[in-house]
């Protein structure tokens, strides 16, 4: 979703022409998950589990060639008399 505060543009599953430049600021790892599995009356008991790595991203800037001639529509009136913004989808 990229857009100002008189327009909206969503992508479905992107926005076209937009770019987002981040940088990585930290590469660790989560808590351990831990798993158990167990079968009743059987002595059957299993332990595992694992660590999910996670990236921590700082979005610098989003760039992108949206403006208001984009748009196929103007705001409507909607059917039930209520206001709706203009939103592109691209």
């Amino acid at each position: 979703m990229v857009g100002t505060i008189d327009y909206t543009a969503l992508g479905r599953p992107t926005v076209g022409n937009a770019r987002v430049y981040a940088t990585i600021e930290e590469q660790s790892q989560a808590e351990k998950v831990n798993i158990f599995k167990k079968k009743r009356r059987k002595g059957h008991q299993k332990a595992i589990g694992h660590r999910q790595i996670i990236n921590v991203l700082r979005i610098d800037r989003i760039e992108h060639d949206i403006n208001e001639a984009h748009f196929a529509r103007e705001n409507e009136i909607a059917e039930d008399g209520k206001e709706t913004r203009t939103v592109a989808l691209v």
